[in-house]
């Protein structure tokens, strides 16, 4: 039900929260090692442009391509990953 009640300000809360959670990750992250950042959301700005930010100041890089499902009735729910490299 969070589709109904979720706004903007939670979002934007959450994004934030993803951030300070991913902060507190990488720091247990040796370089060259994996991290894996995923959400149970298909929103872009929790899961590609989150994957763009930390990209971007981090300095991390891709290592594969990103896997999203989007949720069907009978099937998995709405899910994103990504790999990084340090």
């Amino acid at each position: 039900d969070m589709k109904w009640k979720i706004t903007p300000e939670m979002i934007d809360q959450l994004i934030h929260t993803q951030r300070e959670i991913f902060d507190k990750a990488l720091q247990f992250l040796k370089p060259g090692g994996t991290i894996v950042y995923a959400t149970c959301s298909i929103l872009p700005c929790e899961n590609q442009d989150q994957v763009a930010y930390f990209q971007k100041i981090y300095d991390l890089k891709a290592q594969a391509p990103a896997f999203q499902s989007l949720p069907a009735l009978g099937e998995m729910d709405g899910f994103f990953s990504q790999n990084l490299i340090h």
